[in-house]
């Protein structure tokens, strides 16, 4: 197998990674605020949350072959 090359996240790459995050913390915080008590974020996660991470990873996945040229 070949050595992997480093790769660089385009400026609309690293946007999403951002936007990402942000959900990440938002669906992490959103349970405790409607019950009126906020849990911190990076709590356990919903299968939900789950789900939403692995489409999440596997989209970025696509947009880093379709920047490679793959």
């Amino acid at each position: 197998m070949p050595p992997r090359r480093q790769v660089r996240a385009t400026p609309a790459g690293q946007s999403l990674l951002a936007h990402v995050k942000q959900v990440r913390m938002m669906q992490a915080d959103l349970p405790g605020g409607l019950q009126g008590t906020s849990t911190p974020s990076g709590a356990r996660k919903a299968p939900s949350a789950q789900r939403l991470t692995e489409a999440v990873k596997t989209a970025a996945r696509l947009h880093l072959r379709q920047v490679q040229g793959a």
